[in-house]
């Protein structure tokens, strides 16, 4: 299958960190992947078969088009035979500016397109639909992100920015009170705030981050480093806090997830 990312036009590089998919003319996929806590939300749109979601010992049939929240855990996509898809992956702070609703609402669930954006999202569905080349579909996409952009206002977008990359920043250590008093905001209104923007908490995103930092370190040092030296570079306290945390978001230990040779690619943050 031959896939695809393109990045967001200047418009709208500040909420989308890429789109991602499969070229239409490529429509045989059949296959489980295992997809992990990303700390951001995704918009897909499929051709022809829908994608099966498994949790929990749970199979469900996702819908053509889908809304995915944040989540906390992994779950297993599987392929159905033909398909194709295209995907707008948001920046953490990203989806509320289209969406509007409050983000936690979203978290651990995946909602049909229309439920959330209504009829209108139809007809673009249906362009989509009708459009082989993939550059076609992002600029169809665009254009309705920018139309949503203007129409949905996110006041509370440079707040929210900051904290994330404040967050990111951070080793957590007291980082959730300074980042509140910075912004004058009490505690407990910024974990409000945070959680209505982003879909998590600010201790689950720094989770799902520290996740990220862990495999991005690996990727990048490969087999020069241990598992060991590995925890400790990404912030965690010890080894069996290692450990814990993997097989929290990831369902795997560390060996076993990094013995597996499809580490998920779409890394954002």
């Amino acid at each position: 299958m031959e896939f695809f990312i393109e990045y967001p036009c200047e418009q709208l590089k500040d909420y989308v960190a890429f789109y991602w998919g499969t070229k239409q003319n490529n429509l045989n996929y059949s296959g489980r992947e295992k997809i992990i806590p990303t700390g951001c939300m995704q918009l897909f749109i499929h051709y022809g078969n829908s994608f099966l979601a498994s949790e929990n010992n749970q199979t469900v049939k996702l819908s053509n088009t889908y809304i995915c929240g944040q989540k906390y855990s992994s779950f297993d996509v599987l392929g159905t035979g033909d398909t194709a898809f295209t995907s707008i992956n948001f920046k953490p702070y990203g989806a509320k500016a289209f969406l509007g609703y409050s983000l936690n609402e979203f978290t651990n669930n995946n909602f049909p397109t229309e439920d959330v954006l209504g009829n209108e999202f139809i007809s673009i569905k249906e362009q989509l639909i009708n459009t082989i080349d993939y550059k076609k579909q992002i600029a169809i996409i665009e254009r309705y992100l920018i139309y949503r952009l203007n129409k949905t206002k996110f006041r509370d977008f440079q707040l929210i920015k900051y904290s994330v990359d404040s967050i990111l920043n951070s080793k957590f250590d007291d980082s959730i009170s300074n980042i509140a008093n910075h912004l004058c905001l009490s505690e407990r209104t910024f974990q409000r705030k945070f959680l209505e923007s982003i879909g998590l908490s600010p201790k689950q995103f720094f989770r799902i981050g520290r996740l990220q930092k862990t495999i991005r370190n690996f990727k990048f040092y490969k087999e020069k480093t241990k598992l060991s030296d590995l925890a400790y570079d990404s912030g965690f306290y010890d080894q069996s806090h290692f450990i814990k945390e993997f097989k929290l978001l990831t369902g795997l230990s560390p060996k076993e997830f990094f013995s597996n040779e499809c580490i998920e690619s779409d890394l954002i943050l």
